[in-house]
């Protein structure tokens, strides 16, 4: 993949891994307004912002393609919008506030923020191959991720107050079609449709799975925080990426990024996203109340990163398998797969939950005029491969599906820890 690359208060890079850490979070309003009426609908909204998971300098080198459909979609203000009008018709509270003014975060009674965050874009194409063709297959992935806050000001002496995260959802999209070779106008038109245009699009995704949760005054509360809080590829799947020149692409951080976007989506769970940085999220957010000082005050404090989040996974990248299996006249059949131990941890009684192994082989035909472009359908199965492993691995617990678990390795002894797990998933789930 071609990369672009229990309560209480939470401390300052807690709020930045949950917030999207963006340089350049443009909130395009958010005057904040209590809740009239609590305990049935719901809490009133803040847009908390729209922005991208980087330093603003690095943008346009590490989206290209987003960059581009932006423009196209009108401009950021425009997909902005978008999010928002998301928000507006999909959320069950009490309505939705936008404006543009400045925040006085003493009247704020109990409030929520909305924001998004995208984190990544990834790029394969594979040319036909053929000498006299112009023709090329391309396959797009965006990461994204949203997160809800809970904010009460402080009381009239100026003491008190809080901000939680209530949810955190890291998803992502990916589009595939063919154009012409180097076709810049496909490229961002392919972007557009996966950002917002269709229906199964990034900004239809968070007003489906994120806005729709119901957050009312009864059920304002932490749900239980999970994190994937290490990738650890062993020294053999090490050597195979290296062989396939598969490295760089296939990364730490797209592994993680993998299978918390498959939990998170699969399982309709809160998930702390795997990526994380120390970025000037919160001085941005802070910026938008008159009490600056005192909300970045309140977002310090506790010492709540990785290593203590309610639940851990650790990933192993066990093995990565690639190896020609039969042939014909004009193609090569090749193997691909790999196998990846999975541990969940409890982290509050530090009682291992899950420890099991998941695999997954599919078979693919290369033609063999394509030879030289191997390396690229390596990256397109291999992505696709572990997507879909994630995926059903996901599906799989939470429906506690033997059929489905079966395609991943999990076998009828497995069940009972694959029952532990699915228990402790909907510790991290809003109805």
């Amino acid at each position: 993949m071609s990369c672009n690359k229990k309560d209480g208060m939470v401390d300052r890079r807690k709020f930045l891994a949950l917030t999207g850490g963006s340089l350049i979070l443009a909130f395009g309003g958010g005057r904040i307004v209590t809740a009239s009426s609590k305990g049935q609908a719901g809490h009133e909204v803040i847009w908390g912002g729209l922005g991208f998971n980087r330093p603003a300098m690095d943008v346009k080198q590490d989206f290209p393609l987003l960059h581009r459909a932006i423009d196209e979609l009108g401009g950021f203000p425009a997909v902005r919008k978008g999010f928002i009008e998301q928000l507006k018709e999909n959320y069950h509270g009490e309505g939705v506030n936008d404006d543009s003014r400045k925040m006085s975060l003493a009247d704020v009674e109990g409030a929520l923020i909305f924001q998004v965050a995208f984190d990544d874009e990834y790029l394969n194409r594979i040319p036909s191959g053929f000498s006299d063709s112009n023709q090329e297959h391309l396959t797009i992935y965006l990461y994204a991720q949203a997160q809800i806050l809970y904010l009460k000001g402080p009381d009239s002496s100026g003491e008190g107050g809080e901000i939680r995260v209530l949810y955190s959802f890291p998803f992502r999209v990916s589009r595939a079609g063919a154009s012409v070779v180097d076709d810049v106008k496909y490229r961002t038109r392919l972007t557009a449709d996966a950002l917002m245009r269709d229906q199964a699009s990034l900004i239809n995704i968070f007003g489906e799975k994120v806005v729709r949760k119901e957050f009312s005054e009864n059920s304002i509360k932490e749900v239980k925080a999970i994190q994937v809080s290490s990738v650890e590829i062993s020294t053999h799947a090490k050597e195979k990426l290296k062989e396939l020149s598969l490295t760089r692409n296939l990364d730490n951080m797209f592994w993680g990024q993998t299978f918390s976007s498959s939990l998170a989506m699969s399982a309709n769970i809160s998930m702390v996203p795997y990526r994380s940085n120390d970025t000037l999220g919160i001085d941005v957010l802070a910026k938008r109340f008159d009490e600056s000082s005192k909300l970045l005050a309140m977002a310090a404090g506790l010492e709540k990163n990785r290593e203590n989040q309610d639940y851990l996974v650790e990933l192993t990248i066990h093995k990565i398998l690639r190896k020609p299996n039969g042939s014909s006249t004009t193609n090569v059949l090749y193997s691909r797969g790999m196998s990846i131990y999975v541990k969940v941890i409890d982290n509050n009684f530090g009682e291992i939950v899950f420890n099991k192994k998941i695999y997954l082989i599919e078979s693919h035909e290369l033609p063999k005029h394509n030879f030289s472009l191997i390396q690229q359908y390596d990256e397109k199965y291999l992505t696709q491969i572990v997507i879909k492993l994630f995926d059903l691995f996901g599906e799989g617990v939470m429906s506690e599906d033997r059929s489905i678990l079966k395609k991943i390795g999990i076998k009828e002894e497995d069940m009972v820890q694959v029952s532990a797990l699915r228990k402790l998933l909907l510790q991290c789930k809003y109805k």
